[in-house]
Order: C-alpha cells, then structure tokens, then sequence
C-alpha cells in the first residue's frame, strides 16, 4: 500500500518537473480563483498569526525597554527597595532585619536605608502645629550620601559622633520654608517636641 502511494508521488513530482513555468503559475492561481473562499480564509489566518506574533514580541519588547528606561533613571548601580501594599490596600512595613538580608545578597555592595517619622518640624515650639509648611521628615542610615552621590553644601551630614545626639539635617527647601537661609553656632529647629 504504501509503495503504491510512494511510486504516485514520484511521478506526480517527475510530472511537475516537465511543466514550464508558465503552467505550473496558472495551476497554481486556478485554485485561488476557484476556491476564493478558501483562499481569503487562508490568507486571513496567515494575517491573524503574523499580527500575533508580532504583538507578542511588540509587548515584551516595550516590557523590556520599560523596565531598563526605569533602571538608567535610577542610575547605573543603584537599586531601590521600597514596601508594597498588604492585601487590604493598607502600607506594607518592611521587617527591621531587611537591610541586612539585602546587603547578604551576592552582588549587591552597599546598603542604606531611609524611613519615614511621624513628626512635624518647625523654626521654634511657638508655631501653630497646623503650619507644617509641607515638610515631612525621614530618619536615614548615615553612610546614604555616598550611596547616592550627594553632598551637603553647609554644616556636615549625620555620623557616628551625632547618632545618638538630637541633630538634623536640612534640605535646602526646607531651610528656605523655615526661614533659614544661614547657619548660625547653636541654630534650632523643632522637631517632634
């Protein structure tokens, strides 16, 4: 049975050998023509896979230069961790021990850390609690200038000397909404009483 079948395809093949390649295009067009049909649905399936394919590859493609975009803005080795949401939308908190599980992991070379204080700051304790003037406060690790590659302009940034001292650092926009616009011996701000 099958050698049967082999021998007619041989000689279909042979056969198409001996056509001219003006008959071989006419029979080939002959069945688009009659089966117009068959051919568009064909032809619309070839279209519907090829645009798949090519939406498939198009999403991940902006996936991925999405994602690298985010990274060069964040600069060329620093990682940003940040806390998510629990499943009833509230502010997930990072566990204390999260910084040292991070800075065990192979490739990365430097940790800091930074959280945010509950607490108001104001120039002296007689200014009404309600003007905050849209200053928040955040406690940091002390090596996260070098981390982030800033610099103080006046005064000095936190150390081991000032950790445990009552002492802050301001940013120059929050100096300029306190009203302080230089550095005095002694200079006092309020914070959290």
């Amino acid at each position: 049975m099958f050698s049967g079948l082999l021998t007619g395809l041989r000689r279909s093949i042979h056969q198409t050998n001996r056509l001219s390649l003006n008959d071989l295009i006419r029979v080939a067009f002959t069945g688009i023509r009659t089966r117009k049909l068959r051919a568009g649905l064909s032809a619309l399936g070839i279209s519907i896979g090829v645009a798949s394919i090519v939406a498939v590859l198009g999403l991940s493609a902006s996936s991925e230069a999405g994602l690298l975009n985010e990274i060069s803005q964040l600069g060329t080795n620093l990682l940003t961790v940040t806390n998510g949401q629990t499943l009833f939308g509230q502010t997930a908190e990072l566990p204390t021990a999260s910084p040292g599980m991070i800075s065990r992991i192979g490739p990365v070379i430097q940790v800091q850390y930074t959280g945010s204080v509950t607490a108001n700051v104001y120039k002296t304790q007689y200014i009404p609690s309600a003007n905050t003037n849209a200053l928040g406060v955040i406690a940091s690790s002390l090596g996260i200038l070098n981390s982030i590659g800033a610099h103080v302009i006046k005064g000095q940034f936190l150390n081991r000397a000032t950790a445990t001292e009552p002492v802050a650092v301001l940013g120059s926009q929050a100096a300029t909404r306190l009203g302080i616009d230089r550095i005095f011996p002694g200079e006092r701000i309020w914070l959290g009483g």
